[in-house]
């Protein structure tokens, strides 16, 4: 039984904001497709504002069945359509065909508060072009007010390189991390992050 017509995804079609020339995506070989500095960058510049293409509760996103996504897909423009089904999903090694409409959403999705400020997740077009690192040089965040994910810079960036967000919880050592990676996304981070990226404090201040 289909339960889109019940709690139906809550769809969104705001423009992507970017700033002026900041990047551009493009393949990236074997890593798919990434974001690149089209000049030198600053820490804290923000380039990118985005609006998702939707936005699914967590409760609802436990109960859909890949049916209830397709239905809301079908109410976006054929172009947006497009670009979800060109996102990357960790299930296609497992199984042909075109692979999962909600594997993409669970491959892809970043977590927000929909307008009744109940948690949810959301895919976006361009930031699911952002590619991990242990040692991200630029940090995404939602904005509940505009209703946006935001990516700022961390760190200057020259031009050429590329920007990479994380997609894990950097509290973590490294063969935890890379088990993460490997089980929900189906690739190893090769990136010269130390075992541990974080430190640790202890309640008595020690690490």
């Amino acid at each position: 039984m289909s339960l889109a017509s019940k709690q139906p995804v809550q769809i969104l079609r705001k423009a992507t904001l970017l700033e002026q020339d900041a990047f551009e995506i493009r393949s990236l070989g074997a890593k798919g497709r990434g974001a690149i500095a089209k000049k030198d960058l600053q820490k804290g510049d923000l380039i990118l504002k985005e609006a998702p293409l939707l936005i699914i509760t967590r409760e609802d996103l436990g109960r859909y069945t890949d049916e209830d996504i397709e239905q809301r897909l079908a109410e976006l423009p054929e172009r947006d359509q497009t670009h979800f089904w060109e996102l990357f999903d960790a299930k296609l090694f497992e199984s042909a065909g075109r692979g999962s409409a909600k594997s993409r959403v669970l491959t892809n999705s970043y977590p927000v508060e929909d307008e009744l400020g109940e948690e949810a997740v959301a895919v976006f077009n361009t930031l699911a072009r952002f590619n991990h690192s242990c040692v991200p040089n630029v940090h995404n965040s939602w904005d509940p007010e505009m209703a946006v994910e935001t990516i700022c810079l961390t760190q200057d960036v020259p031009a050429g390189e590329e920007l990479c967000t994380t997609y894990l919880d950097l509290f973590t050592i490294r063969h935890e991390r890379q088990e993460e990676l490997s089980r929900r996304l189906k690739f190893q981070c090769t990136c010269q992050a130390p075992a541990a990226v974080m430190t640790y404090i202890t309640s008595d201040g020690m690490v």
